[in-house]
């Protein structure tokens, strides 16, 4: 019997430490490296030639390695121009790989990530399939830089079915670059996802309460990428706090967005900067490029061109409607939060993840269940007026209560609405900021013209940067070999 479990082990993956060769491109086969006795510094290497994946192919990278030293997954497609400072026009698909299965966490599941559990994936076709789920999944210690995916392909197969998302980004940071992507549907698919945090248990309520950074290596990065996404849809997307990076790329057709909280009981997404990327339309349809519905960020050095004019880019408030300050009855409030009008104030019952059960708005809070808040610490989430609650907020700020709202700031209630564009940890105003973006500016929409302010939640800058804005090392350390440092920026304090 021994005999035979080493003979079917040689069969699907062959070699040692510190290289092994999958025998085929079978999820058995490719399964077989991924639970063999890896080491840090290991590279699994994976054949040419087509395979789909049905079953989920899990893989949980070996702990306690040096810093970017842990697994890397190297396939045989390539993607060319290929050197930093380019973005992939074509590639050579010799490793393809499609994902079709609906099982949760995707077919490609990637867990247990960290800086010291580090994952590269290389050389890889990746073709998305089927309807409504996330295909591949990349999770691990929160606010880790912990792997980078290159010089692959991601295609979104034609005919079979959608919407999709390629990859689920949860708690960790990153870097994607030299990908060329492709989208032929119209069936609202994502390319990439960023949560800050688990969208179905914490939902963004950590990750809110770290201080919104620019210019760090804190984000999900992507760089040197070409992407051909599907007309008047989001190639990526932002939630739940999270941090994203979008730069030295180019983009056509397709738009990059930061939800709000309009996404259930979701915080919005935290930081976006967005700079030095082409954007081009020639669809047929206006588009808006950019969109930012909650948090804060920067877009600059960008170009928009092509047959088709661009909108323009969007910031706005998801949580406008005809009965609150947005007006306007075209202003459809569908926010399980409700409309930012000062009536949102206890959820009682709710979760901090997306369950959807509980009364979400209610009038008549139950004291120490209901969600609620530090009054100086508008991020940190509490039971609402309760001895616990008032206890936490005091151990952040001397005679700090429990009792302020979903909505409400310091020394008052009502606006600004949580987590609205222009606002950064603490609720405090950061405004969003733009400059050299030719003649493309930032607006407002019309459903949001009463919550946010031009000259105030945002800014159009000119020509003239941010003050004492810094973007991070371009090109990311990852392409040199180089994990960045920990990051500096965890457990923020309010006094």
């Amino acid at each position: 019997m021994l005999f035979c479990l080493s003979l079917f082990s040689h069969a699907a993956c062959s070699g040692s430490s510190p290289t092994w060769t999958a025998a085929s491109l079978s999820s058995a086969d490719v399964q077989a490296c991924f639970s063999a006795a890896l080491h840090c510094g290991d590279t699994i290497d994976l054949p040419s030639g087509s395979a789909t994946w049905s079953t989920q192919v899990s893989l949980t990278p070996p702990t306690g390695c040096a810093a970017n030293q842990g697994i890397t997954i190297q396939g045989q497609t390539t993607c060319t121009p290929s050197v930093p400072g380019s973005q992939p026009t074509s590639c050579t698909d010799n490793t393809n790989i499609t994902l079709d299965t609906v099982t949760f966490g995707g077919a490609l599941d990637i867990s247990g990530l960290a800086n010291t559990a580090f994952l590269r994936m290389t050389g890889i076709t990746l073709i998305f399939g089927l309807n409504g789920t996330a295909l591949a999944t990349i999770d691990g210690t929160r606010y880790s830089t912990a792997f980078r995916i290159d010089h692959s392909h991601f295609q979104v197969a034609a005919g079979l079915g959608g919407p999709i998302t390629g990859f689920n980004v949860n708690d960790v940071y990153g870097l994607f670059d030299h990908i060329l992507a492709d989208d032929p549907t119209t069936q609202n698919n994502h390319f990439i996802n960023v949560y800050g945090s688990n969208f179905s248990s914490d939902s963004g309520y950590d990750p809110w309460n770290q201080p919104s950074t620019l210019g760090t290596a804190n984000s999900v990065f992507v760089e040197d990428s070409t992407f051909n996404c599907e007309p008047n849809e989001e190639c990526m997307d932002i939630f739940t706090g999270g941090r994203l990076v979008f730069r030295h790329s180019a983009l056509n057709r397709g738009f990059i967005s930061n939800h709000g909280t309009d996404s259930g009981n979701a915080r919005a997404g935290q930081i976006m900067e967005v700079y030095n990327v082409d954007f081009t339309n020639n669809s047929g349809t206006s588009v808006r490029p950019i969109t930012y519905r909650g948090g804060t960020g920067v877009v600059w050095g960008n170009t928009f061109s092509g047959s088709t004019r661009f909108q323009n880019m969007i910031v706005q408030v998801q949580r406008a409607s005809a009965a609150g300050a947005g007006g306007a009855a075209a202003c459809a409030n569908t926010s399980q939060w409700q409309v930012c009008n000062g009536t949102a104030k206890y959820p009682s019952g709710s979760t901090l993840g997306n369950s959807g059960s509980g009364t979400i708005n209610t009038s008549s809070p139950v004291v120490g269940t209901s969600l609620g808040f530090c009054t100086h610490n508008l991020d940190q989430w509490v039971p609402y007026n309760s001895s616990a609650g008032n206890n936490t907020c005091s151990a952040l700020y001397a005679g700090d209560t429990a009792t302020a709202s979903f909505d409400q700031g310091v020394g008052g209630s009502g606006y600004a609405c949580r987590d609205q564009p222009g606002r950064g940890h603490n609720q405090v105003l950061q405004p969003i900021y733009t400059w050299n973006n030719g003649s493309e500016t930032l607006a407002s929409d019309s459903c949001s013209a009463a919550y946010l302010t031009s000259g105030v939640d945002f800014v159009n800058n000119g020509s003239t940067p941010m003050p004492g804005y810094t973007p991070y090392t371009y090109p990311h350390q990852l392409q040199n070999g180089n994990n960045p440092s920990a990051p500096t920026h965890l457990a923020a304090a309010v006094n």
